[in-house]
């Protein structure tokens, strides 16, 4: 499945993988999401992408920038679930967290608890 993800939402994706924590099953499917969410080389000099203190940073320019990602079904389902369960989304980002949730085939009734 291809979905076009923006820098931020991406990003977050990865943050929101990254500090998950669980058994062995886990691990393996959270390793699959972060190598298919990972930024190419190419990415990551297009939008001037930086690690720093354990943080994202990219350039103003690229913050709209859209970028299609390849997750297989299981992938998906795994980064779905992830990102539904997450309870660390800023309100601030309300729109773009959304926007990522229906990205990824969450249903806005869904998202009203």
């Amino acid at each position: 499945m291809e979905i076009e993800l923006t820098i931020w939402q991406r990003a977050m994706l990865i943050q929101v993988i990254s500090g998950m924590r669980g058994d062995v099953k886990l691990l393996r499917q959270a390793l699959r999401a972060l190598e298919a969410l990972d930024f190419t080389e190419e990415e990551r000099e297009a939008g001037e992408i930086v690690e720093e203190e354990g943080r994202m940073l990219w350039s103003t320019a690229a913050s709209e920038t859209v970028y299609t990602v390849t997750l297989e079904k299981p992938v998906v389902r795994f980064v779905r679930n992830a990102a539904e369960g997450f309870q660390g989304w800023p309100v601030g980002q309300a729109a773009e967290v959304l926007d990522l949730l229906e990205k990824l085939g969450v249903k806005e009734e869904e998202n009203l608890g």
